[in-house]
């Protein structure tokens, strides 16, 4: 077992006396180590002393032997050190190194020991010297025991004070152990009687303002904090408790594993059992009240708080009734728990079926209206087209009759200077016949010249208004997009129209800019500006003896042209105005309108034109309507 589990294996007071212990050891050990340093260095020094002081009186006493090489002489000085313990070898050198004496102990080998040998410390070398001429050395070598000899002493002194300071410490240590765990263990019965009891209400009483102290008043505050937390989580407990049990809905707790009922509420012996109390549903099995088979309500496969919803038939008595259930795998005490939410939704799926079945019945009915709807759409657009066509038609043989009456003055004119020129010449055959004289002559000339003139003007006229006519009957045949003038274009519709404006007493002012150059479609442009004009002709001056309209052609932008038409008629009211656009919406129904030449108009100008339109009226105010259309016309 290593140090380290034992060490966790001791209790916190065992710990503490181990840890005194061991500081005290170490703090006395160091003092020991320092103060055994001390002495030894004393030892050393003092042997350091002895062993020179004896060497330089040895060396004296052998420098003449050493000079002369006499070794008994020598060997002689050397026996004097037999007596003296502290000294185990010593030899005369010569100056090459040689050994001329030497002297041992018994227990001694005698061999001098070499420089650098591991007893170096204890070797002592002194020169020897002749009328201070150097004449060999003596090497001297302590007793490896006389310096413990010295220290012992010492040593059993200083071991003695510190085994006594060690036993002093750790008598001493115990009232601090004491009074250390003290606190410490009336901090652990209160724990103990909190873990045994579950009452949080036990305190730790005041240990004082040391750490211990500031520790049980932490632990107090932790009890007072453990304690609030339980009361609010009694509280909620008590609170989800009285849910559960007041809930209309059938709730349950079922073992997850078993399928047996742990807790049910008065709305599940209510639903399951009704002639049950809630407690007799304990035991039971789920599978067995609902009458299903495990694998209908499989518990085991749920997954620990993912939330499932089954929809079931089950059995009540002889009943086939069906629920709508709400399961949750949950965990309380290490115990895999389902919670059970439980609702008969019969009558509501009942009602579910029956609304499925009558929505499927009205959507049939919805799918037959809106065919017949479609066929009326189609019959009602039929007829839209219908009267869209009888609308242009009108525009059409209005603008034939004001054709006719405008062709029938020149031809008119035209005819008689004819029969003018045809009266001339019978009567100028006449007078050829009786005698012609000069001025007869001269006058039947001047009334052919006259007669030619007015024919060819009128037939010029007539020759005119058929060409525009054929422009017009073209473009509103066609559709085609081509390039033109559009004030030399308004100007052609407006000479067509001047018929109906002299009818209107209607006085017609041109604000025409030059060199607007277009490529659009003329016809729909043509039938826009006609009937905007004959709708201000039929509604703008109803009921006035005249009046007066303006059209106005100029560039707005570098590609749009602003096209306006506006009377100073009698205008229209916020009404009318609202649903001016708005098909066969007309003031003059059964007077001649239809109630769609501004819708005609607006779907022209927007679809065809690729323009905008604007209607500004007000009673007695006049109408106002603005066109922005580009210069080029959208590809369709």
């Amino acid at each position: 077992m290593s140090l380290s589990v034992r060490w966790k294996g001791l209790s916190l007071r065992q710990q503490l006396a181990v840890a005194i212990g061991l500081v005290c050891v170490l703090a006395l050990s160091l003092a020991g180590a320092g103060t055994l340093f001390q002495l030894h260095r004393q030892a050393k020094g003092a042997l350091d002393d002895t062993m020179v002081s004896l060497g330089e009186l040895l060396a004296n006493r052998s420098a003449a032997a050493l000079a002369f090489g006499d070794a008994n002489t020598a060997s002689e000085n050397l026996a004097a050190l037999e007596p003296l313990a502290y000294v185990s070898k010593a030899c005369l050198l010569d100056l090459q190194g040689k050994p001329l004496a030497r002297h041992h102990k018994s227990n001694q080998s005698p061999e001098c020991a070499e420089p650098g040998s591991p007893l170096a410390a204890l070797e002592y070398r002194l020169p020897v010297r002749v009328g201070g001429n150097e004449v060999g050395e003596l090497w001297l070598r302590a007793n490896d025991d006389a310096l413990m000899q010295r220290l012992w002493p010492s040593l059993l002194a200083l071991g003695g004070g510190l085994l006594f300071a060690l036993v002093v410490a750790l008598v001493a240590a115990v009232p601090l152990q004491r009074a250390m765990h003290r606190p410490l263990d009336r901090i652990r019965e209160v724990a103990t009687r909190v873990e045994e009891s579950g009452d949080f209400t036990p305190r730790v009483p005041e240990l004082g303002r040391h750490e211990l102290g500031r520790l049980g008043r932490a632990f107090n505050r932790m009890l007072d904090t453990i304690q609030g937390q339980n009361d609010k989580l009694a509280e909620r407990e008590r609170h989800a408790r009285a849910l559960f049990e007041a809930s209309h809905l059938a709730q349950l707790v079922v073992d997850q594993h078993s399928g047996r009922i742990m807790d049910a509420n008065l709305a599940a012996a209510a639903l399951l059992a009704p002639q049950l109390e809630p407690e007799i549903l304990r035991g039971s099995t789920l599978w067995a009240l609902l009458h299903v088979a495990p694998q209908a309500l499989p518990l085991e496969g749920l997954r620990f708080g993912d939330p499932q919803l089954l929809n079931l038939q089950a059995l009540r008595g002889a009943d086939r009734w069906e629920a709508e259930v709400h399961v949750l795998s949950m965990d309380r005490d290490g115990h895999r728990i389902v919670h059970v939410v439980m609702e008969d939704v019969s009558e509501r799926r009942a009602l579910e079926r029956a609304q499925r079945e009558q929505t499927a019945i009205l959507e049939q009915r919805v799918q037959e209206r809106t065919r017949h709807l479609a066929q009326t759409i189609e019959s009602l657009n039929d007829a839209r087209d219908q009267l869209v066509l009888a609308e242009k038609q009108a525009a059409l043989a209005r603008l034939v009759a004001g054709m006719a009456h405008e062709v029938n003055t020149p031809v008119g004119n035209a005819r008689l200077a004819v029969s003018t020129i045809a009266e001339a010449h019978t009567e100028f055959c006449r007078l050829m016949q009786t005698g012609l004289r000069r001025s007869e002559l001269n006058h039947f000339l001047a009334q052919v010249e006259e007669g030619h003139q007015l024919a060819e003007r009128n037939l010029q006229r007539v020759v005119e208004l058929v060409a525009a006519f054929k422009q017009m009957s073209a473009d509103q045949a066609s559709s085609e997009r081509r390039r033109f003038d559009l004030a030399q274009l308004i100007e052609e519709i407006l000479r067509l129209m001047a018929p109906q404006l002299r009818r209107a007493a209607c006085e017609l002012s041109l604000q025409l800019e030059p060199g607007l150059e277009m490529n659009s479609q003329a016809g729909p442009l043509e039938q826009v500006v006609v009937n905007l004009v004959q709708n201000a002709l039929l509604h703008g001056f109803d009921g006035l003896s005249s009046g007066r309209l303006t059209v106005e052609a100029r560039r707005a932008e570098s590609d749009q042209v602003e096209l306006s038409v506006s009377d100073d008629g009698r205008g229209m009211t916020a009404e009318i105005l609202a649903r001016a656009f708005d098909p066969f919406f007309t003031t003059k129904m059964g007077r001649g309108g239809l109630g769609l030449g501004l819708p005609i108009v607006q779907g022209l100008v927007q679809k065809l034109l690729g323009g905008t339109m604007q209607i500004d009226s007000a009673p007695d105010q006049g109408t106002r309507v603005t066109l922005r259309l580009p210069l080029e016309a959208p590809s369709e």
